[in-house]
Protein backbone atom coordinates (compact mmCIF):
# COMPACT_ATOMS: atom_id res chain seq x y z
CA UNK A 1 0.00 0.00 0.00
CA UNK A 2 1.30 3.43 -0.92
CA UNK A 3 1.92 6.08 1.73
CA UNK A 4 -0.60 8.41 0.06
CA UNK A 5 -3.30 5.73 0.28
CA UNK A 6 -3.03 5.74 4.07
CA UNK A 7 -2.37 9.45 4.55
CA UNK A 8 -5.02 11.01 2.32
CA UNK A 9 -8.14 9.56 4.02
CA UNK A 10 -6.84 10.72 7.40
CA UNK A 11 -5.99 14.15 6.00
CA UNK A 12 -9.45 14.48 4.43
CA UNK A 13 -11.06 13.63 7.76
CA UNK A 14 -8.89 16.17 9.61
CA UNK A 15 -9.77 18.86 7.06
CA UNK A 16 -13.48 18.12 7.46
CA UNK A 17 -13.15 18.56 11.23
CA UNK A 18 -11.03 21.70 10.80
CA UNK A 19 -13.56 23.29 8.43
CA UNK A 20 -16.36 22.54 10.90
CA UNK A 21 -14.37 24.16 13.70
CA UNK A 22 -13.50 27.26 11.68
CA UNK A 23 -17.13 27.70 10.59
CA UNK A 24 -18.09 27.99 14.26
CA UNK A 25 -15.71 30.82 15.12
CA UNK A 26 -17.80 33.86 16.08
CA UNK A 27 -15.96 36.44 13.98
CA UNK A 28 -18.03 39.23 15.51
CA UNK A 29 -16.25 38.31 18.77
CA UNK A 30 -12.87 37.55 17.24
CA UNK A 31 -10.90 39.38 19.93
CA UNK A 32 -12.40 37.17 22.65
CA UNK A 33 -9.92 34.99 24.52
CA UNK A 34 -10.93 31.56 25.85
CA UNK A 35 -8.53 32.18 28.73
CA UNK A 36 -6.74 35.40 29.81
CA UNK A 37 -3.38 33.81 28.89
CA UNK A 38 -4.64 32.55 25.51
CA UNK A 39 -4.44 34.13 22.10
CA UNK A 40 -7.59 35.67 20.66
CA UNK A 41 -10.07 33.49 18.78
CA UNK A 42 -8.98 34.96 15.44
CA UNK A 43 -5.32 34.22 16.23
CA UNK A 44 -6.18 30.66 17.23
CA UNK A 45 -8.31 30.16 14.12
CA UNK A 46 -5.50 31.50 11.91
CA UNK A 47 -3.04 29.15 13.56
CA UNK A 48 -5.29 26.15 12.94
CA UNK A 49 -5.91 27.16 9.33
CA UNK A 50 -2.17 27.58 8.69
CA UNK A 51 -1.25 24.18 10.12
CA UNK A 52 -2.30 22.55 6.85
CA UNK A 53 0.68 24.18 5.15
CA UNK A 54 3.04 22.05 7.23
CA UNK A 55 1.86 18.95 5.36
CA UNK A 56 3.00 20.37 2.05
CA UNK A 57 6.28 21.54 3.56
CA UNK A 58 7.00 18.13 5.09
CA UNK A 59 6.26 16.27 1.86
CA UNK A 60 8.14 18.61 -0.48
CA UNK A 61 11.17 19.71 1.58
CA UNK A 62 14.31 17.66 2.05
CA UNK A 63 14.83 19.11 5.51
CA UNK A 64 13.56 21.82 7.81
CA UNK A 65 15.35 23.54 10.68
CA UNK A 66 12.82 24.95 13.13
CA UNK A 67 15.48 26.38 15.40
CA UNK A 68 15.53 30.12 14.86
CA UNK A 69 18.91 31.82 15.08
CA UNK A 70 19.56 33.63 18.34
CA UNK A 71 18.01 33.15 21.77
CA UNK A 72 14.58 31.54 22.13
CA UNK A 73 11.56 33.83 22.28
CA UNK A 74 9.94 33.80 25.70
CA UNK A 75 6.28 34.78 25.90
CA UNK A 76 4.95 36.28 29.11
Amino acid sequence: MRFADTLLPEFDNEMRITRTLLERIPFDQADTKPNPKSRTLIELASHIANLTRFGQMIVTADERDFAAPGPPIVQQ
